[in-house]
């Protein structure tokens, strides 16, 4: 199993100076900035980019919210969530390339199960075999 270093919250991240200094001005940006990263549906809450064809799987970019990708057999991966969804209304935006160089061979994953903690994706080639691909790219929004 892959395992991917937890990154906190951006408002843990970004606001930690605001915490240690207790003055009134620095709680309430601490709250408004806080409440801004945690709640905006706009904002992404999760994302990875991954090389499905080698286990465990190989993040080729950054990665956020992510605590593991699991790849559970050919072309069927689970993403856990470094912080659980509210609920399971999120929105999942994903493209599976075959290869690194040719780009005109993209097509979209199928989301197979979703929680608030995991979600499950199969990628399958234009012929509808499934398969592993080069490059995986998985962007959540929502769960709030």
């Amino acid at each position: 199993m892959a395992k991917i270093i937890p990154i906190p919250p951006p408002s843990a991240v970004l606001l930690e100076p605001a915490l240690k200094d207790q003055s009134l001005m620095a709680k309430d940006w601490y709250d408004f900035f806080k409440n801004f990263f945690d709640n905006d549906p706009r904002l992404p809450r999760a994302w990875t980019s991954f090389d499905g064809t080698q286990t465990p799987p190989v993040h080729w970019e950054q990665y956020g919210f992510a605590s593991a990708i699991v790849r559970n057999d050919v072309g069927n991966y689970t993403l856990t969530f470094a912080v659980p969804m509210r609920t399971t209304t999120y929105m999942v935006m994903g493209q599976v390339q075959e290869n690194l160089t040719n780009t005109q061979k993209q097509y979209p994953p199928e989301i197979l199960d979703r929680t608030t903690t995991q979600l499950t994706i199969q990628t399958h080639f234009d012929s509808g075999d499934v398969g592993d691909f080069a490059l995986i790219r998985l962007l959540v929004f929502g769960g709030l």
